[in-house]
């Protein structure tokens, strides 16, 4: 197969919208004595609309350091052969990394999963599922200049997580759903339940990740600070005093519950794909009553979202007319 190495034996692609807890979970993952957590390779060769790079800077740790152009794993010379030949960018890692016999991608990339799947024989997928108001409150923590309404994201959110289900169906690609509240609640349990897919069976302390050096490509900047603690002081908002009072400790993150007011998670669920994808996957569960509005609610909010969008069409068409 195309790129592929001797050296690596399986491919576990970490699949999730993003701000949904991929780069802890392929941390853990990577932090086992026979795997490497590889971070989002895909990002090497994405480009920008006018054809440039749209990365310059990619091993996290290194970044942070200020040593990325010389990172044993992804220093420039091999971001040079990843982008002239990404179909090697597995045997270009296994060059820096021979011990390594599975490889972690969390590159939630849908393009970068259809042609893993083809780069490596044994690829496996991943999908790890995330409450969409807890995602919705990442995205507006991470991306202060983001504009789009929160029912757009939470749109965006549902059509991303069918999509990485449908493709890894379509690929007939080996698939495990793991969902984010339990996996941080309980990471021993999850690593068992996923053994069979992964072939990682769990090691002693294999959560604490911050412990093994590692090279991966970008990052939830959160992660980092479980290796930097001085980082904490970049983290924005809510975040800042989460990371700081859980430092080297898993925990589950629901700053939605002071972002976001019951209204506002309403809004989210008045979508019927938001909530029939959330009951899918198993996210309203025993607290459903306390997350996801009634059905009365989701109908209030669904009117209040349909006449917003007429107001704003009519708005928009009288002023094209100006």
């Amino acid at each position: 197969m195309p790129g592929q190495t001797n050296n690596l034996k399986k491919l576990v692609c970490v699949m999730s919208t993003n701000y949904s807890g991929s780069t802890v979970l392929g941390a853990i993952l990577g932090n086992h004595s026979k795997a490497v957590f590889l971070g989002e390779p895909a990002l090497i060769v994405r480009r920008r609309p006018d054809g440039d790079w749209r990365h310059h800077r990619f091993c996290a740790v290194c970044s942070a350091a200020g040593t990325q152009h010389t990172c044993p794993v992804w220093g420039d010379a091999s971001v040079a052969a990843i982008r002239k030949d990404p179909d090697r960018v597995y045997q270009i890692a296994a060059e820096q990394l021979r011990d390594a016999t599975t490889f972690i991608d969390a590159s939630k990339d849908m393009d970068w999963l259809r042609a893993s799947a083809t780069r490596v024989e044994d690829a496996v997928c991943v999908h790890l599922v995330r409450p969409v108001e807890a995602h919705v409150a990442s995205v507006l923590t991470r991306r202060k200049r983001q504009s789009h309404a929160i029912e757009v994201l939470a749109a965006r959110w549902a059509a991303g997580n069918l999509e990485i289900e449908r493709t890894c169906a379509t690929l007939r690609m080996p698939y495990k759903l793991v969902r984010y509240g339990d996996f941080v609640s309980n990471p021993a349990n999850s690593l068992a339940e996923l053994a069979p897919l992964t072939g990682l069976n769990p090691e002693p302390n294999q959560h604490e990740f911050w412990h093994k050096p590692t090279h991966f490509v970008k990052s939830n900047p959160g992660v980092l600070t479980h290796y930097d603690r001085e980082l904490v002081a970049r983290e924005p908002g809510l975040n800042r005093d989460l990371y700081e009072q859980n430092h080297r400790r898993l925990f589950v993150d629901e700053k939605w519950r002071e972002m976001l007011t019951a209204q506002q998670i309403a809004r989210l669920y008045a979508s019927p794909q938001v909530h029939e994808v959330s009951e899918r996957f198993g996210l309203l569960g025993s607290r459903r009553s306390e997350r996801a509005p009634s059905s009365l609610a989701r109908a209030q909010a669904h009117a209040t979202l349909g006449i917003s969008l007429v107001v704003g069409a009519v708005y928009s068409r009288l002023n094209s007319k100006r």
